[in-house]
């Protein structure tokens, strides 16, 4: 009876030392700096039922033949928690934003300078990375699509998207952080 007791509680130390030891990597990527890697330009995908309203958006995104489309998705791993952003300028000159969170959507025109739209979305280029930030649990996940006629910059992040790079990689992207900062913010 002493052995089980005892055996018991080594057991429950080991548990207890494991559990805490994977509760300090929640939400928290292991590596302190993330690295970029190129990546495939293929469609992505949110969900598998293509009735899904964050399916049809993303659709809209692809086929839709506006000026310029952004698209900014998140979603919590294992909560299913999600969040996307769209907008978008048609070719009538006028900005619109569609937010889909956890199923409920709104819309919204947009007032946005000129400027910002000649200096950054006209340099995209067509041109795919993901970024890596190490093993986390219960992140969240971003997919980043920027959409100028046909050409498509796409950044996949398991990590809060450009967050941590070298600087080599920074000057790299800052077209596109810029671009997605200044769309992140308006929502």
């Amino acid at each position: 009876m002493i052995i089980l007791k005892t055996n018991l509680k080594i057991v429950l130390f080991f548990v207890t030392i494991l559990f805490l030891s994977c509760s300090q990597q929640k939400n928290v990527p292991q590596k302190n700096t993330c690295k970029i890697y190129p990546d495939n330009l293929s469609k992505v995908s949110f969900s598998d039922n293509e009735y899904h309203i964050t399916s049809i958006e993303l659709d809209k995104f692809y086929n839709e033949n506006n000026d310029f489309e952004i698209l900014i998705y998140s979603y919590v791993e294992g909560i299913g928690d999600y969040k996307l952003l769209r907008f978008f300028k048609t070719s009538s000159g006028e900005w619109k934003q569609v937010k889909i969170e956890n199923d409920k959507k709104t819309e919204s025109k947009l007032e946005i300078p000129d400027d910002f739209v000649l200096d950054h979305l006209n340099t995209i280029e067509e041109k795919a990375f993901s970024q890596f930030c190490g093993l986390c649990y219960d992140c969240t996940y971003y997919t980043f699509l920027v959409k100028k006629n046909n050409i498509i910059f796409k950044y996949y992040s398991n990590s809060e998207p450009f967050f941590n790079l070298t600087e080599i990689e920074n000057e790299k992207l800052v077209n596109y952080i810029r671009i997605y900062d200044f769309f992140n913010r308006i929502n």
